[in-house]
């Protein structure tokens, strides 16, 4: 099995169904679409032709629709609704106090992080962040949830840099 294949089965263990799968080849396959890109060009010099450039947005406007798409599988059998509004990890920790919406920066563990609300409840409270983190280590996510109140969850499969980042699904604790 080559790495395409590999994380192709390791997502499917995220998502489930024939949608789930759809939505994890299209993640996968747009994100090694963009690497090849990326390292057979000038991109990486910044002397790229204008034609490099738009194939270059192309690629990655279809990796972003491909994990736009995985968060909403993701979320709808959750009960949540992905958030257009990103909001921080002590503000899903606690949603009636005073505080920042936006994420935060604490190194790298809430990373590229995708918020998600509860189905019929407006714009608050949060459900969830999924951090797509360069930190594999699940304890110090877990020390770190636990200082907030939350919960993790690790998933076996990141979509935004698949092979890259590790998932990890912050809750709060009911």
């Amino acid at each position: 099995m080559d790495d395409r294949d590999t994380l192709i089965a390791a997502g499917c263990g995220v998502l489930a169904g024939e949608a789930g799968r759809e939505a994890i080849i299209e993640a996968v396959d747009t994100h090694f679409a963009l690497r090849a890109l990326w390292s057979s060009s000038r991109l990486q010099q910044s002397r790229e032709s204008r034609e490099e450039r738009q194939a270059y947005g192309r690629a990655r406007a279809r990796h972003t629709a491909a994990r736009q798409r995985c968060a909403r599988l993701l979320a709808a059998p959750r009960g949540w609704s992905f958030a257009q509004t990103p909001f921080s990890a002590p503000k899903l920790a606690r949603p009636g106090r005073p505080g920042s919406y936006v994420s935060e920066r604490n190194g790298t563990l809430v990373d590229h992080p995708e918020c998600f609300r509860w189905l019929g409840r407006g714009w608050k409270p949060g459900a969830a962040i999924l951090s797509h983190s360069y930190t594999a280590n699940i304890e110090k996510h877990r020390a770190y949830a636990t200082s907030l109140g939350l919960q993790v969850e690790p998933l076996a499969f990141s979509w935004y840099l698949p092979g890259s980042t590790f998932a990890v699904l912050y809750t709060r604790a009911h």
